[in-house]
């Protein structure tokens, strides 16, 4: 039943039900064609079900309004920042896990032992292979409207994996497991309370543009969220949602767009310089909006300030 619910969550999830089908597939093919032949039917009739009962809504928020660009250096830029350097040890540790397991699964292979294809699986090649697959599904935190939260559920198996492995030092006290227990814990604790603000040019949110922007007369429409409500702004306008209502034709974009050729918007913020992109119809920026808001943005607005992501523009 939880494997069926992960197939209607974000793909992240997935990796888990993904990572038990391969471990099936290594040890007990029999099993693994079970498990397929139940996740597919029952997922397959629910699915019809949901897009027959929404006429169609349920695949419209679940595929059609998903299928945003995708950025590999976007992707490669957030994992070497939150997976490699700031929790590095424990996912070393998670590493050098997984490779002793496949490892071991490769070597009973090669010695054609009993168990190697037998009946039971064990827990530890089973996390080895949610782990390879939840590595991989992190990766797409490069689709356009991903965030940090695709890496939950890849941080979830790194603990429970650490954990595993502290548990086991534990019961093998040692002085040198003591002492790597310890170098662990203190990453860790480190790694949270440890964070040393950049230089003020190199901030995402320069103290001068939270000023600007809750100072600004008018209204604001923003990409980042979290820019205007930590500037004390309400949000009149989501860009990509509102997209998505003028795909479906219950929306009506003009009165934002005269608001903008009118100049009546007092600050506009992009995650991209809407001059500098390579096409003017890069999906960058058609992802979140339409060709004629962003043909009124560089007719009637200039770039104001920016910091390393964020570009905020005014009136001309």
């Amino acid at each position: 039943m939880f494997f069926i619910l992960a197939a209607f969550t974000k793909q992240s999830i997935i990796a888990y039900v993904g990572g038990c089908f391969v471990a099936c597939l290594f040890t007990n093919r029999r099993l693994a064609f079970k498990l397929f032949m139940f996740m597919l039917i029952p997922s397959a009739i629910i699915l019809c079900a949901e897009i027959v009962a929404t006429n169609g809504e349920f695949w419209f928020h679940h595929v059609t309004a998903n299928k945003n660009s995708y950025s590999i250096q976007e992707a490669l830029s957030n994992v070497a920042v939150y997976v490699v350097m700031l929790y590095y040890i424990i996912f070393v540790m998670s590493v050098g896990f997984v490779y002793a397991q496949i490892k071991d699964y490769v070597q009973k292979r090669r010695d054609d032992c009993k168990n190697s294809m037998g009946k039971n699986i064990s827990p530890n090649f089973l996390l080895s292979c949610c782990w390879i697959l939840s590595f991989v599904m992190i990766f797409s935190i490069g689709k356009i409207g991903a965030n940090t939260n695709y890496y939950l559920e890849f941080f979830a198996l790194v603990s429970i994996i650490v954990s595993i492995q502290i548990a086991k030092m534990i019961n093998e006290i040692s002085l040198w497991r003591v002492v790597l227990i310890a170098i662990i814990f203190c990453s860790i604790l480190l790694g949270y309370y440890y964070n040393p603000q950049p230089p003020e040019k190199d901030k995402v949110y320069t103290e001068s543009m939270l000023h600007d922007i809750s100072s600004a007369s008018g209204e604001i429409i923003s990409e980042d969220m979290v820019l205007l409500t930590r500037a004390g702004r309400y949000i009149y306008f989501q860009p990509y949602i509102m997209k998505q209502l003028l795909i479906q034709g219950i929306w009506d974009q003009s009165p934002v767009v005269q608001a903008i050729k009118s100049k009546k918007v007092a600050r506009i913020i992009l995650k991209n310089d809407i001059n500098s992109l390579p096409e003017r119809d890069s999906p960058q920026i058609l992802n979140r909006f339409t060709p004629e808001v962003v043909e009124a943005i560089r007719e009637n607005y200039k770039l104001k300030t920016q910091s390393e992501k964020i570009f905020i523009y005014e009136p001309k």
